[in-house]
């Protein structure tokens, strides 16, 4: 018996210190768990850590075809399986909405004051702006493929197929409006105030109605956001979480050209960051053209005194030709044609 007791205590030893270094490895690296639990595994929000890591498939930054007109729907963070496809497949008929005949309409104001008593100058621009949009019945998505990311977001892409020639259109569409505010503050330091909010809904639909969202997302010197939104009457649940994204392995790295473009910090997620940059660039043709967000220190200086207005309006159409994702930032390339240009 003596004998055998040492043996035994002989072989548990190593055990324990194996499962001592597996325990220590679990609690020093949390973030490893934590791209492998979302909602699904029913843990509460407190169990997961404070950022999450996940991994885009390649197809996320690989480039369009040319010849087909490719949208992107993307969920919420921890959403079961069947919600986050839902709200993605949604997601992708808005923009797919924006690649259609799009009405975009600015009212911008600028004016400079300075008090008597301070010789501190404090000038304000505001810009406002409303996108409409919509896509018929007749025009229809067909999924191409779809992921769940470790943040439990649900990635889908989708091809516009051309629309329906052997019925009559119907009266049904799904309908997209959007408003866009910016107001800069110019003292000391600039302070800038971005608020972006959609509402998309059914219009006039027989039979069963499509899902309806409210979302916005405000930002303070891009330093801190806020998001809150709705998906079909229920209250969206924001997850104290930041999230940061790398390619899978063995996707190829290439050098892109962002002159132009507007990118949006993915650490709240990839949805908010890449539809704010995407109504930004789309909002940014009434600057001559020019698809970017302008900035009141491109145009006048802070001495000057006046106060001026502007209002324009135009319809465009685009279409998305790829995702860039650099230094956490997002930026949809899109390629954006003017039908129209109003001024008022």
């Amino acid at each position: 018996m003596k004998s055998l007791r040492t043996y035994y205590l002989t072989i548990s030893a190593p055990l324990v210190a194996l499962l001592t270094l597996t325990l220590c490895t679990i609690s020093l690296c949390p973030t490893i768990s934590a791209q492998n639990t979302n909602s699904l595994t029913g843990k509460n929000a407190d169990d997961i850590p404070v950022t999450v890591k996940s991994f885009l498939p390649k197809e996320f930054c690989t480039p369009f075809d040319e010849d087909k007109r490719v949208v992107i729907g993307i969920s919420d963070p921890k959403n079961d399986s069947l919600t986050g496809f839902n709200q993605a497949w949604l997601r992708a008929h808005m923009v797919a909405a924006l690649q259609e005949q799009v009405k975009v309409n600015m009212v911008a104001e600028f004016f400079s004051s300075q008090r008597e008593t301070s010789v501190t100058k404090v000038s304000r621009y505001e810009e406002m702006y409303n996108i409409e949009a919509g896509i018929p019945q007749t025009i229809s998505l067909k999924l191409i493929s779809s992921y769940i990311l470790s943040s439990g977001e649900t990635i889908l892409f989708a091809e516009i197929l051309p629309e329906k020639q052997e019925s009559l259109p119907k009266p049904g569409r799904l309908k997209f409006e959007c408003s866009l505010y910016h107001i800069e503050n110019i003292l000391e330091r600039g302070q800038h105030i971005y608020r972006t909010n959609y509402h998309s809904y059914p219009h006039n639909y027989p039979g069963e109605r499509p899902g309806e969202e409210k979302y916005e997302v405000y930002s303070f010197n891009n330093l801190w956001y806020t998001i809150t939104g709705s998906f079909n009457g229920e209250k969206s649940s924001r997850p104290n979480l930041k999230f940061f994204y790398s390619m899978e392995r063995g996707s190829q790295f290439e050098q892109h050209n962002l002159d132009g473009a507007v990118g949006v910090t993915t650490v709240e997620g990839l949805w908010p960051a890449f539809m704010t940059a995407l109504l930004w660039q789309i909002a940014g043709v009434l600057d001559y053209g020019n698809p970017s967000v302008s900035q009141v220190t491109d145009s006048y200086s802070k001495h000057i005194k006046h106060l001026s207005r502007t209002a324009e309006s135009n319809t465009v159409r685009s279409k998305l030709k790829k995702l860039v994702l650099v230094s956490d930032r997002l930026y949809p390339i899109i390629q954006i044609e003017q039908i129209n240009t109003s001024d008022k």
